[in-house]
C-alpha cells in the first residue's frame, strides 16, 4: 500500500481526519512509515511540538498579566498544565505502543484534558488579541492530541492493521480483551486491589503506622531530636529526592497542619502516612471567592507526582459553601491510591482531575459537584455524604464527571459505596424535603461517564437519580449507569430515561482491573480491593 494510503487509513479513525492528514502528510518521516505504530509516534511528536508552542504563549501571558490577578492566576494554571502535558507526551514518545497501549491512552487523555482546561479558563476573561491567539493555538493542539488518542484507541481495539480501524464509539469497554488476557483474570471472591500496587506498597497501606520505617517525619511538636523532623508537610515534600523509583514515606504525626501542600511532577513515589483519619488533618481555605484564585489552584493538597499513596489522614477545605469552588484534594497522579482518608469540603471537594486513581474506605463530603474531574477513578467501600449548602440553595449533586472525547478511557466508578447525608443534612431533609434535593450527578462535559455498582443509596437521593447540566446538553452522549443499587434512594422505577441500568456483562467493564488496569499496579500497595462486581 502506498504511504499516503497508510496515512489516510490511520486518519479515518480520528475525530478530525482532515487535520490528521494535513499534519502527517507534511511531516518528515511519515511518508516512509510502513507501520501504524510509526504514524502514531509521529502524531504524538507533532502534538508535542504544538504543546511546546502553547507553553511559550503561557510564559508571555504571565509576563503581560501583572495588572490583572484573574488572568495571572489562569496563566499560571496554564503554565502548570502545559508543563505537565510536555512531560506526559515525552513519556508517550519513549513508550512501546505494543506493550504500553493502556498507559498511553491514559497519558494522552490527561494531556487532552489539560489543553481544554486552559482554553476553558481563558474563555471567561476579557479577550485580548493575544488571548484569542493563544486560545486558537490551544484548540488546534487539542485536535492534534485528540487524533493521536483516537489512533492509540484504535490500535488497542483493532490491532496494528489500520484497515480495520474505526473511530471510537461513545462508551465501549474493551471487556473481551480484559477477560481473555492472562493479566485480567476474573476472581469473583477476591477482595484485593489494582495490581499496579505491588506487595510492598500493599504492606505499607495495611501495616500499623508504628511498624512503618518512614523516610521523613512531620510533627507539630518535634520530640525526637536525634531524628530530622519537619514542622511542615511541604518542607518534607521539598526535601524528598526527585524522580524516586522506590517508595518514599512521609509519616505525618497527629495534628492540624494549616497549609496548602503541592507535590510537583518530579516528586514521584511519595506516600503520606497519618495517625488516623480524624487525627492527622491537612487544612486549607483557598477558594475562587478570593481574587485571583482558580478552582485548580484552590486545592488544600494537590498531587502531580506519579504513584502517590496516602492513608489514615484528612484533607479539608474550610472555605465553606459561601466560598463556592474550593477544592480539598486535587489529584493528577497516575496510579495513585488513597486508603482510609477523609476528604472534606463543600463545592468541588475532590478534584479527580486526570489519570488512574483508586480510593478505598474513604469518606468524602460536600455540597455541589463535590466529586468531579476527568480521571479514570474507582472508589470502593467509600462513604459519600452530602452536606448542607448555602441557605436557599436546594440542589446538591454528588458528581460532575468531565469526559471530553469518546476515546478517553475515563470516568467515575463507585463500587460498594454508601451515598448518604450528614446528620445535619438529614435533619433538614426530614423537616423540609422540598428544600433538599440531592442527585447522583450531572454531566459537566459532553461525554460524561459515571457508574454506581452495588451502592447503597439513602432516601436523600431523588427518585430521578440524575440531573441535567443545562437543558439537553450531553443527554445523548453521556453515560450514567447503575448496577444493583440498593436502599430507599436506589429504585430504578423513576430514574431519568437517559440513565442506564446495567447488565452484568456491561458492569464487568467497570471493575478495577478492566477500567483502571488495577491488577497491574494496586497489589504492591496492599490496599484491599474488589476484583469483581
Amino acid at each position: 500500500m502506498n504511504t499516503t494510503g497508510n496515512i489516510s487509513l490511520v486518519c479515518q479513525a480520528t475525530q478530525f481526519p482532515d487535520v490528521c492528514y494535513s499534519s502527517l502528510v507534511t511531516s518528515p518521516g511519515a511518508a516512509n512509515a510502513k507501520y501504524s505504530q510509526q504514524l502514531v509516534g509521529i502524531s504524538i511528536t507533532i502534538a508535542y511540538q504544538g504543546v511546546n508552542e502553547s507553553d511559550a504563549f503561557a510564559d508571555q501571558l504571565i509576563q503581560e498579566s501583572t495588572s490583572d490577578v484573574s488572568v495571572k492566576g489562569i496563566a499560571r494554571d496554564c503554565k502548570d498544565l502545559l508543563t505537565s502535558s510536555k512531560f506526559w507526551l515525552q513519556e508517550c514518545v519513549a513508550s512501546d505502543l505494543d506493550k504500553q497501549v493502556q498507559d498511553m491512552q491514559q497519558w494522552l487523555s490527561g494531556v487532552l484534558t489539560y489543553q481544554t482546561d486552559c482554553t476553558s479558563s481563558l474563555s471567561v476573561v476579557k479577550k485580548t488579541k493575544f488571548i484569542k491567539k493563544m486560545m486558537h493555538k490551544l484548540e488546534s493542539v487539542a485536535r492534534l492530541i485528540s487524533n493521536a488518542l483516537s489512533m492509540v484507541d484504535a490500535f488497542a481495539s483493532y490491532g496494528s492493521n489500520p484497515q480495520h480501524w474505526k473511530r471510537p464509539t461513545l462508551h465501549k469497554r474493551k471487556l473481551q480483551a480484559s477477560l481473555t488476557s492472562s493479566s485480567f483474570s476474573v476472581d469473583t471472591t477476591s477482595n484485593s486491589a489494582p495490581s499496579w500496587l505491588g506487595m510492598h506498597d500493599r504492606r505499607l497501606l495495611e501495616a500499623p503506622a508504628s511498624l512503618i520505617s518512614p523516610s521523613a517525619i512531620v510533627s507539630r511538636t518535634p520530640d525526637q531530636p536525634q531524628l530530622t523532623i519537619f514542622t511542615s508537610i511541604q518542607a518534607a515534600v521539598d526535601h524528598a529526592p526527585n524522580h524516586c523509583t522506590a517508595r518514599y514515606v512521609i509519616y505525618i504525626k497527629a495534628g492540624v497542619y494549616a497549609e496548602n501542600v503541592r507535590i510537583p511532577l518530579q516528586k514521584s513515589m511519595l506516600m503520606f502516612v497519618g495517625d488516623g483519619m480524624d487525627k492527622t488533618i491537612i487544612r486549607g481555605s483557598m477558594s475562587v471567592s478570593k481574587g485571583g484564585t482558580t478552582t485548580f489552584a484552590s486545592a488544600t493538597l494537590a498531587v502531580n507526582g506519579k504513584g502517590f499513596l496516602a492513608r489514615d489522614l484528612t484533607v479539608e477545605n474550610t472555605a465553606g459553601p459561601e466560598g463556592h469552588q474550593a477544592v480539598a484534594l486535587r489529584v493528577d497522579s497516575d496510579m495513585s491510591a488513597f486508603h482510609s482518608c477523609s476528604i472534606l469540603g463543600y463545592q468541588d471537594t475532590l478534584y479527580a482531575h486526570t489519570f488512574r486513581q483508586f480510593y478505598r474506605d474513604c469518606r468524602i463530603e460536600g455540597t455541589i459537584d463535590f466529586i468531579f474531574g476527568n480521571a479514570a477513578a474507582v472508589l470502593q467501600n467509600c462513604l459519600i455524604r452530602v452536606r448542607p449548602g448555602n441557605p436557599g440553595v436546594i440542589l446538591s449533586t454528588v458528581t460532575a464527571q468531565g469526559r471530553l472525547d469518546p476515546a478517553q478511557p475515563t470516568g467515575l466508578v463507585f463500587q460498594n459505596c454508601t451515598v448518604n447525608g450528614t446528620e445535619e443534612y438529614m435533619r433538614g431533609l426530614l423537616a423540609e424535603p422540598r428544600k433538599h434535593l440531592a442527585y447522583l450527578g450531572r454531566p459537566w462535559k459532553l461525554y460524561s461517564r459515571t457508574i454506581f455498582l452495588h451502592t447503597y443509596m439513602e432516601s436523600l437521593v431523588r427518585p430521578e437519580g440524575w440531573l441535567p447540566w443545562d437543558g439537553n446538553f450531553a443527554l445523548a452522549t453521556l453515560y450514567f449507569a447503575e448496577y444493583l443499587s440498593c436502599g430507599p434512594g436506589a429504585s430504578a422505577f423513576s430514574r431519568v430515561p437517559w440513565s442506564t441500568q446495567l447488565s452484568i456483562a456491561d458492569a464487568l467493564g467497570y471493575t478495577v482491573q478492566s477500567f483502571i488496569q488495577g491488577d497491574s499496579w494496586l497489589p504492591s500497595t496492599n490496599i484491599p480491593f474488589f476484583h469483581f462486581i
